[in-house]
C-alpha cells in the first residue's frame, strides 16, 4: 500500500564515478622544492580572487610572477584558515571556500584544463596533468599557469591534510607535519625550530632555577654567619672564614636535590671570590639582622 509515495519521495540514486585509476599527477619532492624556493626575497604574485571574466583570466595569465611566490600565496591563504584569533593553530579545521585567492586558482585551472579519460581493459583511467620538475627542451609556461597546476594537483593529493608551515620567526619552511589531526597552541614549528625552542626553553629554565639556587645560598650564608657578615667586609680577607662558609654551604648543597642539580659540583672560593656574590651575602645579612632587629 501505497507504494507509489516511495517513487515520489525518494532521493534519485545517483551512483558517483569510480574510475578504473589516475594517470599523472604530482611529484611530492618538486612540490616542495617550488613551494621553499626563494622564500627570503619579495616576488611579485596576483589577485586571482579579482578575477571576474575570461579577460581577468588572459590577464591574469599574462602577469610577470614568479612561481614560488604565487603558488605560497594560494598555500598560505588556505594553512591560515586553520589559524584561530589567538594563535591556535588546527590543520583540520582548514577550509578551503574561505581560501578566496586558493578557489580562483582552482577555478581558473578547471577552465583552462580538459577532462580526459583514456580508454583501458577494465574501463577508464582519469588522465591528470604530470608535474614531476622543470621541463627540458619545451615552450616555456606562463608563471601561474604552472602555479594553479601545482596547487590544484596538490590538492588532489591524500598527504596534503599533513601540508605545514613553520611559524618561528624568520624560517617558514613548508614540510609535512606528522601529527596533523591536532591542536597547535602556539602555531606550528618545523623540527629544527622546535628543537631550538626546546633547547632555548631548558636553557632559560636552567638560568632559572640557577638563579633561584644562587639566592637560597645567599639567605642560608646570612642566616648562619650573620653577626659576622654585618661588622662589614673585613671577613672577605679571612681565609679561615672565607673556608667554613664555602664548607658550610656545600654541606648544605649535598643536602638539597635542588641545590646539588644546579651546582653538582658543589661552589669553590672562585663562586666566592666573585663580587656579586659577595655584595649579595652581605645585603641577605644586613635584611635578616633588620628583621630580626
Amino acid at each position: 500500500m501505497f507504494d507509489w509515495a516511495a517513487e515520489i519521495f525518494d532521493p534519485i540514486l545517483i551512483d558517483p564515478p569510480r574510475p578504473v585509476g589516475f594517470e599523472g599527477g604530482l611529484n611530492r619532492e618538486h612540490f616542495f622544492a617550488v613551494l621553499n624556493g626563494d622564500r627570503d626575497g619579495q616576488q611579485a604574485t596576483f589577485d586571482l580572487s579579482s578575477v571576474k571574466s575570461l579577460g581577468d583570466i588572459v590577464r591574469s595569465c599574462s602577469a610577470v610572477i614568479s612561481v614560488n611566490a604565487q603558488l605560497r600565496l594560494y598555500v598560505d591563504e588556505w594553512l591560515n584558515t586553520g589559524v584561530s584569533g589567538d594563535g591556535v593553530e588546527v590543520p583540520a579545521t582548514r577550509d578551503l571556500t574561505r581560501a578566496p585567492n586558493a578557489c580562483a586558482a582552482v577555478r581558473v585551472f578547471t577552465a583552462r584544463t580538459q577532462l580526459l579519460l583514456w580508454p583501458v581493459r577494465e574501463g577508464v583511467v582519469f588522465v591528470l596533468p604530470t608535474e614531476s620538475g622543470p621541463k627540458q627542451d619545451s615552450i616555456a609556461e606562463l608563471p601561474i599557469v604552472v602555479a594553479n597546476r601545482l596547487f590544484c594537483l596538490f590538492l588532489l593529493c591524500d598527504w596534503r591534510v599533513r601540508l605545514a608551515k613553520c611559524r618561528w620567526p624568520g624560517c617558514g619552511l613548508y614540510f609535512e607535519l606528522k601529527h596533523w589531526n591536532r591542536a597547535y597552541k602556539r602555531g606550528i614549528l618545523c623540527p629544527e625550530c622546535r628543537r631550538g625552542r626546546s633547547l632555548a626553553s631548558a636553557v632559560r629554565s636552567t638560568a632559572d632555577a640557577r638563579d633561584v639556587a644562587e639566592k637560597k645560598l645567599y639567605r642560608l650564608a646570612a642566616r648562619r654567619f650573620r653577626s659576622r657578615l654585618v661588622k662589614g667586609p673585613s671577613w672577605q680577607d679571612d681565609p679561615t672564614f672565607r673556608t667554613k662558609l664555602i664548607d658550610f654551604l656545600n654541606s648544605r648543597i649535598k643536602a638539597s636535590d635542588n641545590l646539588n642539580t644546579a651546582y653538582p659540583h658543589g661552589i669553590t672560593s672562585k663562586w666566592l671570590s666573585w663580587a656579586k656574590n659577595r655584595d649579595a651575602i652581605e645585603e641577605a645579612a644586613k635584611g635578616t639582622s633588620n628583621a630580626k632587629g
